[in-house]
């Protein structure tokens, strides 16, 4: 099947330098957040693990020739939750360590479920750069909402942050924002930051799933009461700030699935073939990567 990105895109005449492949371990999750990729999707993975490792290797070696030299390429290690099947997680993370001299940045996204138990911080410290760990929200209660069953305790972050800073490993605190707030953005954000900082978090990222013309994240994104503390601004959908001397990091979502991945990233997926979205209806092929794709409002 061939994708009619003219649907969806505005084509812009220049290439992509940067390009982030997803690599999706077929895992399961102990979460159940409504927000979740994978249930907007309806995408059920097929937790085949030996098709899996079988494959992944050869598909990012694949991914990463095609695109060439020139590129500057991500590895974002996600799931479901990543690290929620422990001994596909570490053989992984094996196979992994044997190439990661190809990327310039290996990311791991993980609720930090398992982080701590039998070697996984070690093989996470032997791959990775940095950890996006989701942590939605600094209430425990709130927290609880957003995971759907009970979250990891605040005392558990900061000891697992200790951990991966003692191997040079960057930590964001990142919150999807699903539903209104029952407070300001402005308090949120700023409440948000005094806790991170408390828990010896790097940064924050707050972010939605899917961008809507009037919804209640382009209101927030567009609040201009944060004045000064905004240190810059990427078009609409992404404003850098600094609160208390930690950086918050404000990305609007994106309208579709389609629209996350073409242009700018190359996802791995279940199976671990190559792909150019999330939900596997479009098999990796080369013309998707040479320009940026504009998603048109």
């Amino acid at each position: 099947m061939d994708l009619d990105l003219s649907q969806y895109f505005i084509v812009e005449e220049k290439p992509v330098f940067n390009l982030s492949i997803k690599l999706v371990i077929p895992s399961g999750c102990g979460m159940k957040c409504p927000f979740c990729f994978n249930l907007l999707n309806k995408n059920t993975a097929v937790y085949d693990k030996e098709a899996f490792l079988n494959n992944f290797i050869d598909s990012l070696n694949h991914i990463i020739d095609t695109a060439g030299p020139k590129r500057s390429i991500s590895l974002d290690i996600t799931g479901n939750e990543p690290t929620h099947d422990i001994g596909l997680f570490i053989a992984t993370m094996q196979k992994i360590n044997t190439i990661k001299h190809r990327f310039n940045k290996i990311v791991l996204t993980t609720n930090g479920e398992n982080l701590s138990k039998f070697d996984v911080l070690k093989h996470v410290g032997d791959v990775v750069d940095f950890v996006n760990l989701s942590v939605h929200h600094y209430n425990e209660s709130e927290r609880c909402k957003a995971f759907g069953v009970q979250p990891i305790d605040s005392l558990f972050y900061g000891h697992i942050i200790d951990v991966l800073h003692s191997y040079n490993i960057k930590v964001t605190a990142v919150a999807v924002l699903y539903k209104e707030l029952n407070t300001t953005f402005v308090a949120f954000v700023r409440n948000f930051a005094i806790w991170a900082k408390k828990f010896r978090f790097d940064n924050i990222r707050i972010r939605s799933n899917f961008y809507k013309k009037d919804d209640f994240f382009t209101r927030y994104m567009n609040d201009t009461t944060f004045g000064n503390e905004i240190i810059r601004a990427e078009g609409l959908n992404t404003k850098y700030l600094d609160v208390d001397g930690m950086e918050v990091i404000l990305l609007q979502g994106v309208t579709s699935l389609i629209g996350h991945v073409v242009g700018v990233e190359a996802v791995v997926d279940d199976d671990g073939k190559p792909y150019i979205d999330y939900g596997k209806c479009y098999p990796f092929n080369s013309k998707y990567i040479e320009h940026v794709y504009v998603l048109k409002k």
